[in-house]
């Protein structure tokens, strides 16, 4: 089991408004079932934080909203 946060500071969009910081934690199981084949598990933004991350110059918005709580589940067969 993997544990990750990331911790990401208030930032500026091109335009001058400012954006709050965030803290976004990741939690991935991961879990062999012999030899071939393993699962793995995990919950993305796990506390479903809402955030933006700021614009470039080749977007129309000054901040683009993230996704919140992302699940992801894969089986890997190893041949």
């Amino acid at each position: 089991m993997s544990l990750e946060g990331q911790h990401v500071g208030e930032r500026l969009t091109l335009g001058g408004e400012t954006l709050d910081g965030f803290f976004a934690a990741n939690i991935v199981v991961t879990a062999p079932a012999g030899q071939r084949i393993g699962f793995t598990f995990g919950v993305y933004n796990a506390f479903n934080q809402t955030y933006a991350d700021p614009g470039a110059e080749e977007h129309l918005q000054q901040s683009i909203r993230q996704d919140g709580r992302t699940v992801l589940a894969r089986v890997r067969v190893r041949f």
